[in-house]
Formats: C-alpha cells, structure tokens, sequence
C-alpha cells in the first residue's frame, strides 16, 4: 500500500503546468494545421481582389513597404530571439517563444468576425482570402474572392512585433510602478498595464495604422479621433488592451526559476536541448491561444451579435479594396447602414 501511495504520488507530481499546457497546445495545433490544409487546398484558396476602385498611389506604396519591412523585421526577430539563443544556449528564451507562437495564432485574426464581418482589410495587400471560413459553423458572407483579405505579409509580422515589443513595455512599466509603490497589489499593476495599452492601442493602430489605409473598422470609435480611413472601434481598443495584458501578465509573472505559469515543470526535461524547447512552444502557444480566444475573440464576437447592424464607414463602402468585395461597391449587397 506504501508502494501505491509512493507510486500515486509520483503520478499527480509529473502532471505539471508545462505537460498540461503543451498537451492542450498540441491539440490547437492539430486543429490549425487542419484549418491551413483545408484552405489551401480547397476554394476559398483565391485572392480578394482590390477592384474596382484602386487606391491611391501613397497607399500602394505605403502598403507595398509595409510588406517588405514587414517580412524584414519578422526575419531579425526570428533571428535575435529564436536562433542565436537556441545555437548559443541550445534553449529558446520566453520571448523568443513569443515572436513564435504570435507569427502562428495570427491565423486568427479574423475569428472575431464569425458571426457577422465588423471589419476589412486593405485587399490590395498579397492575399488568399482567409482560412477562418472553415471554421465548423462559420455564419459571416464569403465567397471565393468575396471574403475578409487577410493579409498574409503583414499580419503575421504585426503580430509577432505587437505581442514582443507591447509586453516588454508593460512589464517594464510594472516594474516601475512597483518600484515606486512597493505596496501597490498586483491587480494595480495590471491595472497600469491596461491603461499604459490603451494609450499604445490609441496612438498606434488608430493614428498610425489605419491611417494608412491598412484595414478599417465598423461600430463606435472615439469621435475626436476619427477621420477618413481611421475608424478604431472602442470595443476594439478595450479588448485588445485586456489580450495583451494578459499575456504580459504572463510574462511578467514568474516562478523562482524564471518560469512562467505554462512553463513550471520543465525541470524535468532539462534546462536546455529540443525537447524542452518544444514542449515550452506548445505550453505557450496554448497560452496565446487562449489569451486571443477569451479576451478578444469570443468577447468581440459577442459584440458583434449585439449590434449586428453597425454602419459601415463611407470609406468602407465607396471603396472596393476596403470593403474586400463583401459589401458595398463593386457588389451586389448593401452594407449595413446602421
């Protein structure tokens, strides 16, 4: 019976945070793969194309840039964070896990959209349309041609620059404030955290990105800053600010050995080598998952049921390359007017 108990005992210790989190991210993965395979190989493979209306010569070029350096900048992160640590180390540190598992949960972008299509992007970037409309259930227009323009070239970059550079600010920014109210708990902290995002999500998305004519949004955006294609939805703003503060929670919250939630256990695998390095991807990649799939899809996706008639903007639906051929010019159907 001693033995049983020894033997019971051991069992419950090596389920640990990390197999637990690495089992689910597994999973995920699976189902990913299954989505990409099933996109690709299947109709809705097909560019969404810009016509009728054709953007202005500054957005071509400023679009055709943003590719280029976009695909520039993911090949340096990949770089500093992935492979010079992992052949100096033979170890992928936290953030280098980060730049990883964000290039792959952008595939999810559009998820949000799948009860009703609250935004579009520029379709005169290169894209495929988007592998979200396989999803089991998928309720919002598409057709071969006629979908949400994901863009492939650029997304999967902002992704992997947002969730790196955004979480170290912020874990900076959480270490000040406990620096200088030692006292201060931690749901304060997060509570900075959150702030400090909005601001960036504000400056960033709103007066940079979209200004550029990158992707624009439907629904109640803050009046004083809207303006011809900058329309940065406020639900939009509040839960990306709750997405990422969760994942510089993440971050920022560690165990005596550096580990992060999803990461305790790994001891028993060794410090360095493959194996660990792959199981602490998956464990992060389940994290990120849910991060995106609780704090913004599901909750946006909610939204969008509520208020399934939010107007889409002049610029959305007089322009073919932001309306991605759903509604407005260039179709058949009117878009909702509000």
């Amino acid at each position: 019976m001693v033995r049983s108990a020894i033997a019971a005992r051991s069992r419950v210790r090596r389920v640990t945070p990390l197999k637990a989190a690495a089992a689910l991210g597994i999973l995920l993965a699976g189902i990913q793969a299954y989505l990409l395979v099933k996109w690709v190989a299947g109709p809705n493979f097909a560019e969404v194309s810009y016509g009728p209306t054709v953007p202005p010569t500054w957005m071509k070029v400023a679009i055709l840039t943003v590719q280029v350096l976009s695909t520039a900048m993911v090949v340096v992160l990949v770089y500093r964070f992935v492979v010079v640590p992992f052949r100096r180390e033979r170890r992928i540190p936290f953030d280098g896990l980060l730049v990883l598992t964000a290039l792959c949960v952008s595939m999810y972008d559009p998820l949000s959209s799948y009860f009703h299509v609250w935004f579009a992007y520029n379709s005169y970037f290169v894209n495929w349309g988007t592998p979200m409309v396989g999803m089991p259930g998928w309720q919002s227009f598409n057709e071969p041609g006629a979908q949400i323009a994901w863009p492939i070239f650029f997304i999967p970059a902002l992704y992997a620059g947002m969730f790196l550079g955004i979480p170290v600010l912020g874990c900076l920014v959480m270490r000040r404030a406990r620096s200088r109210w030692p006292q201060l708990p931690n749901i304060g902290l997060l509570a900075i955290c959150f702030i400090t995002i909005v601001v960036i999500d504000i400056v960033l998305e709103g007066l940079v990105v979209m200004r550029l004519g990158i992707y624009d949004h439907t629904g109640p955006s803050i009046p004083l800053l809207d303006s011809y294609y900058s329309h940065n939805a406020l639900a939009n703003i509040v839960l990306v600010a709750v997405t990422i503060t969760a994942v510089t929670a993440l971050r920022y919250f560690r165990n005596d050995r550096g580990e992060t939630l999803v990461e305790r256990g790994s001891e028993q695998f060794g410090r360095s080598g493959a194996r660990p390095s792959t199981l602490r991807f998956f464990a992060v990649f389940a994290a990120m998952q849910m991060c995106l799939l609780l704090g913004y899809h599901v909750p946006m996706a909610i939204w969008t049921t509520i208020t399934p008639n939010s107007a889409w903007h002049e610029d959305m639906q007089q322009n073919s390359y932001l309306n991605d051929h759903i509604c407005g010019v260039g179709t058949a159907r009117v878009c909702p007017q509000g």
